[in-house]
């Protein structure tokens, strides 16, 4: 998963750097949708189970500290780079 991730930013950084622009934000509704999709994938796992304590929940009961995709999944979503879903400036 960290190797996924840091590819990910590398790509976000590259393109950055080859448009030389100095600040890289993600749009507001891809970041909201990424976050509904998480909190769909958590709803049909154990960790959000009402009767389940764990140290992946926040304290208003969000699981934040694991993916819920399979790596092979997380490897699709971040081996490539959209431009489109980011100012930069």
């Amino acid at each position: 998963m960290t190797e996924c991730s840091v590819r990910h930013m590398m790509l976000a950084l590259r393109e950055l750097l080859e448009r030389e622009h100095r600040s890289i934000e993600c749009k507001r509704e891809v970041y909201e949708s990424y976050n509904r999709d998480v909190d769909a994938m958590h709803a049909r796992m154990v960790w959000t189970h009402k009767g389940m304590t764990n140290w992946y929940r926040n304290p208003q009961g969000r699981v934040f500290a694991i993916t819920p995709w399979r790596l092979v999944e997380y490897w699709k979503m971040t081996s490539t780079f959209n431009p489109e879903e980011y100012h930069i400036r």
